[in-house]
């Protein structure tokens, strides 16, 4: 009989609680729809960021086709820009007409190389003039023989003459003089690396060979001078000091 009445009690606890929670929840739903109801509907404007420009309409203009207006009157104007500077390619002269550029001048002409320094259709300078001419030629050769001999064409150009003298000696002359050789070689050496130096060396079957001789020549004798200075000129003996010890520099 306890037993009957403890699970009836039980029952009653359970079917209490389940309809507790549906109470609950009635009330908590019916609680939200009046605050729904109640707040007022939320506007455009009240909206933050939205913006207010209205775009414009997208018609699309018609064109219209120009048309010459029949009281004006066209008249073509001239160019006043300046044309395009066309680039020129350097000159070059021929293989063939070497000869006729390089070649031994007439009997009546000299086409020697002009002494380097000599203005053309003036007068003599006086003697301080000629001594300071002089003197500034002798510092400028010095000069020139301390360079090596690849750099002198930047020091000094290369002479018409002397191309002439160094074409007609390798595409014409078979043993010419030691001066000859040594002023050819020069040229020679200061022509290196040029389109005039290629034209040189293609002047004869034998060019190549002969343009290795003369500079060959020319650059033995210039080391040799220079040995020569430097043997005639040696270096100045300088005593250490007594207390001088390397060891306190090191």
């Amino acid at each position: 009989m306890k037993a009957a009445i403890l699970v009836v009690l039980i029952l009653l606890v359970l079917c209490y609680g389940f309809w507790a929670v549906l109470y609950w929840r009635r009330i908590t739903s019916a609680v939200e729809e009046s605050r729904v109801e109640d707040s007022p509907p939320l506007s455009r404007r009240s909206i933050v960021g939205k913006s207010l420009y209205v775009l414009p309409s997208r018609r699309q203009p018609t064109p219209t086709t120009a048309t010459r207006s029949e009281t004006e009157k066209w008249e073509e104007k001239a160019d006043i820009f300046a044309p395009e500077k066309q680039t020129e390619h350097p000159r070059q002269i021929p293989p063939e007409k070497l000869d006729a550029v390089f070649g031994t001048p007439p009997a009546d002409e000299s086409n020697e190389p002009d002494p380097e320094g000599v203005p053309f259709g003036e007068s003599a300078a006086s003697d301080y003039e000629a001594d300071m001419d002089q003197e500034m030629d002798r510092e400028e050769d010095e000069e020139n023989e301390s360079q090596p001999p690849a750099g002198r064409l930047l020091a000094k150009g290369v002479q018409f003459e002397q191309i002439g003298e160094a074409y007609r000696t390798v595409a014409h002359e078979a043993t010419p003089g030691e001066k000859k050789k040594q002023r050819v070689g020069r040229t020679l050496v200061e022509l290196e690396q040029t389109d005039m130096f290629e034209a040189i060396v293609s002047a004869s079957p034998e060019g190549a060979d002969k343009v290795y001789d003369l500079m060959n020549f020319y650059l033995k004798a210039y080391y040799r001078r220079i040995a020569e200075r430097a043997a005639e000129s040696p270096p100045p003996q300088v005593s250490a000091p007594e207390d001088f010890d390397v060891q306190n520099y090191v």
